[in-house]
């Protein structure tokens, strides 16, 4: 495993286990990516490696929480998982199962509701889903 990829754990405070390690290696190779748990799973099989589903999903969500990767939930609790960490939007194909980057430049937000008194914006999350016809 990379050393790269431990130094990326410890510093987001993330315990490298091997399990981890692997992850982090196939998530944080310079290239942005969604991914789902199944995935995920598949990636690290192949890299002969028997993580449960459960402990990925849990390890995917620690990632999360230590601002590694974010979330993005679609309709029916499908969850998928996303390294680009910048501002941006997300163009969802239904026929394909597949999610792609959208620059925030591509689309323009002009208004927004009133927010609760003491509420703020951390983030706008959009999803445009296309399926071919």
């Amino acid at each position: 495993m990379s050393s790269e990829s431990k130094r990326v754990l410890e510093a987001a405070g993330v315990q490298p286990t091997r399990i981890r390690l692997a992850l982090a290696e196939y998530l944080f190779d310079g290239v942005n990516k969604h991914v789902t748990v199944q995935q995920a799973f598949d990636i690290l099989r192949g890299k002969r490696l028997q993580p449960s589903l459960a402990s990925l999903y849990n390890t995917l969500n620690e990632f999360c929480r230590a601002g590694l990767i974010r979330k993005v939930s679609l309709d029916g609790g499908a969850a998928w998982f996303d390294t680009n960490m910048a501002p941006h939007y997300h163009l969802y194909h239904e026929d394909e199962g597949r999610l792609e980057d959208i620059d925030t430049d591509a689309l323009k937000i002009t208004g927004r509701p009133q927010l609760p008194k003491g509420a703020t914006v951390r983030t706008i999350d959009v999803i445009i889903r296309v399926a071919s016809r």
